[in-house]
């Protein structure tokens, strides 16, 4: 039982995000917390924890790391883990508009939010890729 918990506590702890995010102090918090409730409310079971030492999301397997290291800008990867998967659909079902991601391999990938970008327009389309790699997390997910 106490495994189980522990596990759980990883894979769903806002507190813990909250700390982090606090700790931090990053010019960019507000635009943090609104990428956090932006992945979050696509998908009820999307959870969020800390993984990697940044906040991090989880629907079957982390999927989504928010990495804020410079003080000008928030990247939000996409990814199936910690382990490459050459087999990912990801690259070819993801759909969002030219530029909005960059791919560094098959099965990664970044959107960029800087704090110049209008985060009305670039929110929506993070909502659609966050839900659709939610989606697709199931397929990729190690057995």
């Amino acid at each position: 039982m106490a495994c189980f918990e522990t596990m759980n506590q990883e894979f769903d702890n806002s507190d813990a995000v909250n700390a982090l995010i606090e700790r931090g102090a990053h010019p960019l918090t507000l635009l943090i917390q609104e990428v956090r409730r932006t992945i979050l409310s696509v998908n009820p079971t999307i959870t969020e924890g800390v993984k990697w030492n940044s906040p991090s999301f989880y629907r079957h397997g982390w999927f989504a790391t928010i990495r804020a290291f410079r003080p000008d800008k928030i990247e939000v990867i996409f990814h199936h883990g910690a382990k490459r998967k050459d087999d990912s659909p990801a690259k070819t079902s993801i759909q969002a508009p030219s530029g909005f991601l960059r791919w560094p391999s098959p099965d990664r990938a970044i959107a960029t939010l800087t704090k110049d970008d209008a985060t009305e327009a670039f929110l929506p389309i993070l909502a659609k890729v966050a839900a659709d790699w939610a989606k697709i997390q199931i397929q990729t997910e190690s057995p």
